[in-house]
């Protein structure tokens, strides 16, 4: 035993010299922007190109260019002319392309031609290269054939073709003129083209766009690696090009000499593709660096920690040899996972009662450390106020949210949150449209006064989750806030919708209940349409990631098109909303919404700030959590007081059962344990990174993690005969234990020692109360860029630490973000094999290094 005990606090020294040598080595600032927190380093991929002959004023910057995934990343720009009403003249277009020349793409390798939006002239958002003889290109080669009389030009995909004879790539060529082909490949709900970008007076703009890899865009092929017909593997480059519209057109003339529309044709068109401007954009290659063949272990459950896990897989494959498989789950079927005869590594929030038999063999390990989120994409418009009209077009970069404006977008309250009409909302006159309508909105967000914008409700996933369980307790916290839901109206009469009184502050739901049974009647344009009800009007995302995605798209997935001639006839999706008229809100986790760069609410907590999900509010939020009554488990607490804290902080715990898996099993479980508490642990882009919207693990919480990894690792059964392991044990209590007071447990005064036992709970913890490991990983990316025949490429360093913008978190290290910030390629595959060569160092410095560890970063 005195043995174990000497080997563990060796072990505890070392993981403490390890994370403070972490700190060392991926020591980076984070940045914060006016409402938008943002991660980046001084090795930022960003890449800023500059135009040239009409359009070399113009300087476009693209924030992240490396390390990419299916997510968003900023496009923003500056020194061009401010953009014509109606998009008459004067903008930029955006699209994803593919091309092996260092030169940059084709102008038939760009998923472009798709979109939903038909502002602008006629032939502005298609592949037609020519409009007639009004507007003939004189440089372009391409002329109109029989087959092709409107001249458009084909997209050549990325796929090869099926036939291996067949030389070349795929070519999807146009019929009888029309562009409906395209749809086999892109469409106007998956393609990522941004036809219309706007510029402002000071000649200013900002974009998002979403970057597509293989899985979403198969005609790209980005990240993807396939088989030539000679059977080479081949992955193709990839880029972004933007192409500036000026105000003249194709033939020279004014575009307004021609039509009060304006610009009449296609980027495509030859001289309109000669101003493009091209980025190399590399991808993360899609799938796992394990040989086929390699052991699986199996992981599974909540979903917020889904960006965590699929960022470490791959590393973990290079450095185990093992397939950790994730599948998304609830947390319920966690908790029942957990106490069936093959566990499993199961991610969840809140512990199996005590009270469940089986309970007591669950060991619990703290893995990461987030948030629920309420993101949103909502965009500035002319129909704001006289005041917000200069910034039409452009994201609003933050909102406060207080629990009554949250419980109204829940429980469809507003009238843009059910189907139109519905008496159980309209016959209240002071129930207003939306969310930016609401005189309660503009006291909270006295700035944004005259927003006038939507936002009747925010998407949310079915499936029942610890972390709404969360939200509504949140909002049951607040007095103004279950006074609304007891039906007492708010202080400008708004009243909360009466199929919603059933939610009593003694039956708050882990899910999202939508209550309101009103279908709108159809209309008589269609004989047999069914009534548009709710969940056609305002359906549910699949899960955190649809409906952040979604969000990020301007999809608000509302199914309100009825199609007469589909078998059987139905309701379909709606398009995507259009560029500067965005208004969509959702409910996610903060890691989520940083890969698709949606701006989150400043929630206000029980000490009456609004704080956002920052490294420190997200800390405090931990240390203000309660016991969940399981040992080693800490709790959420909403309404925790101290005005730092994010009051939907959240821990996911890593669990298993010892006693019931294998020894392999419990090997590579704990290979998996040490890795997410180690290199896992280091905030960036890379593989094996730990994404932005997580706050890194405090010291305590990887004390806990190395005691549980221990335990794992060394368990040995009991001598005396074990019994067999129940063939069906009794489900977990659906009913979670609720947050107790808001007082904080006192600091832990020591650690109990794991010890090579039978199944037993992880070590006793207190609440921790250390202070955050707040490194970033510096980055060396690539310095150099392809340069295109109309652009200089230059990578520039980051710009000084601009202050936070969150009131009550003031010096906090925001997390919640924008990934810009590749981390050293390759640093984290060797961090762990650094620190092991460093373990006599730490031996005799452990304490000192261990205090510097400790030290909040500012």
């Amino acid at each position: 035993m005195s043995r174990c005990r000497s080997l563990l606090k060796a072990r505890v020294v070392l993981a403490g010299c390890a994370w403070s040598v972490a700190g060392v080595l991926a020591a980076g600032p984070l940045l914060a922007s006016p409402g938008v927190a943002v991660a980046a380093d001084a090795g930022s991929s960003a890449v800023t190109v500059t135009g040239n002959g009409p359009f070399s004023s113009l300087k476009l910057t693209v924030s992240q260019t490396a390390g990419l995934i299916d997510q968003v990343v900023k496009v923003s720009w500056s020194g061009a002319a401010p953009t014509q009403t109606g998009f008459s003249a004067n903008y930029l277009q955006i699209m994803q392309c593919w091309g092996d020349d260092p030169a940059g793409p084709t102008r038939d390798h760009c998923e472009f031609g798709n979109s939903n939006d038909n502002r602008g002239g006629p032939q502005v958002t298609t592949r037609q290269l020519d409009a007639g003889d009004t507007f003939k290109d004189p440089a372009e080669k391409q002329v109109a054939t029989p087959d092709n009389p409107y001249n458009y030009l084909p997209f050549q995909s990325a796929m090869w073709e099926d036939d291996p004879a067949s030389p070349g790539h795929e070519i999807h060529p146009t019929v009888s003129g029309s562009h409906a082909d395209l749809g086999t490949l892109f469409d106007s709900q998956t393609t990522n083209e941004l036809p219309f970008n706007s510029t402002g007076a000071d000649g200013r703009g900002e974009s998002y766009f979403e970057t597509l890899t293989g899985a979403e865009a198969p005609g790209l092929g980005c990240g993807s690696t396939s088989t030539d017909p000679q059977g080479n593997a081949w992955t193709p480059k990839c880029w972004m090009v933007i192409v500036p519209r000026g105000d003249t057109e194709v033939t020279g003339k004014p575009a307004t000499e021609y039509s009060t529309l304006g610009l009449a044709t296609s980027p495509l068109s030859a001289s309109n593709w000669a101003n493009r401007l091209v980025i190399p954009l590399d991808f993360t290659p899609i799938g796992l660096d394990c040989p086929l063949g390699s052991p699986e272990q199996r992981t599974s459950g909540q979903e917020i920690a889904a960006e965590a896990v699929s960022r470490w897989q791959a590393q973990l494959c290079k450095q185990s040899g093992t397939v950790f498989s994730y599948a998304k789950t609830s947390d319920d079927a966690a908790r029942r996972q957990l106490l069936s005869p093959a566990p499993g590594l199961d991610f969840i929030t809140q512990p199996v009662p005590t009270s469940t038999a089986g309970s007591s063999g669950v060991l619990y390990s703290p893995l990461a450390v987030s948030g629920a989120v309420i993101a949103f994409n909502i965009d500035y418009t002319l129909n704001g106020s006289t005041a917000l009209k200069p910034l039409a077009g452009q994201r609003v970069p933050q909102i406060n949210l207080t629990p009554r404006l949250v419980a109204k977008l829940l429980t469809q309250s507003y009238l843009q949150g059910a189907p139109a009409f519905d008496p159980s909302i309209t016959q209240n006159p002071h129930n207003v449209q939306g969310l930016t309508y609401d005189p309660d909105f503009a006291a909270a967000n006295p700035g944004l006064t005259g927003l006038n914008h939507g936002g009747g409700d925010v998407l949310m996933p079915f499936a029942p989750s610890d972390l709404t369980q969360e939200l509504w307790s949140w909002i049951n916290g607040d007095a103004d806030a279950r006074a609304f839901l007891d039906g007492a109206p708010d202080p400008w009469g708004m009243t909360v919708n009466p199929n919603y009184l059933k939610l009593t502050d003694t039956a708050l739901p882990n899910t999202f209940p939508k209550q309101d049974p009103y279908c709108q009647p159809a209309g008589l344009d269609h004989p047999g349409q069914p009534p548009l009800c709710t969940l056609d009007a305002r359906p549910y995302a699949n899960d955190l990631h649809d409906a952040a995605r979604s969000a990020a798209r301007g999809d608000s997935l509302t199914r309100s098109q009825y199609d007469p001639t589909a078998i059987p006839p139905h309701y379909t999706k709606a398009p995507p909303q259009i560029s500067g008229a965005v208004s969509v809100m959702a409910f996610t986790d903060a890691a989520t919404a940083a890969r698709y760069s949606l701006p989150v609410a400043r929630l206000r907590n029980s000490a009456g700030q609004y704080v956002a999900p920052t490294t420190a509010s997200l800390t405090a939020g931990v240390a203000g959590m309660v016991p969940s009554g399981v040992d080693g488990v800490l709790a959420p607490n909403p309404q925790a007081t101290d005005p730092a804290a994010y009051p939907l902080t959240s821990i996911t715990y890593a669990a298993t059962v010892p006693a019931n898996i294998s020894a392999a099993a419990r090997t590579s479980y704990a290979d998996f344990l040490q890795y997410a508490v180690t290199g896992g642990q280091q905030p960036g882009v890379d593989v094996g990174t730990l994404p932005f919207g997580y706050a890194p693990l405090t010291q305590q919480l990887i004390t806990q993690a190395i005691n549980a990894e221990f335990t794992l690792r060394n368990y040995t059964a009991p001598t005396s005969a074990s019994p067999s392991p129940t063939k069906t044990r009794p489900k977990p209590s659906p009913t979670l234990t609720k947050p107790r007071p808001t007082t904080k447990s006192p600091a832990p005064t020591s650690t109990h020692a794991p010890v090579a036992s039978p199944p037993m709970t992880s070590s006793s913890q207190s609440n921790p109360t250390s202070g955050p490991v707040t490194s970033a990983v510096e980055s060396t990316a690539p310095a150099s860029a392809a340069a295109s025949p109309s652009s200089t490429v230059t990578r520039t360093p980051t710009a000084p630490p601009s202050p936070s913008v969150a009131a009550s978190t003031a010096a906090s290290q925001p997390i919640a973000e924008v990934r810009r910030t590749p981390a050293v390629s390759g640093g984290s595959r060797y961090l762990f094999a650094i620190l092991l060569a460093l373990g006599g160092l730490c031996a005799l410095s452990g304490p000192t290094l261990l205090r510097f560890g400790g030290r909040r970063r500012q």
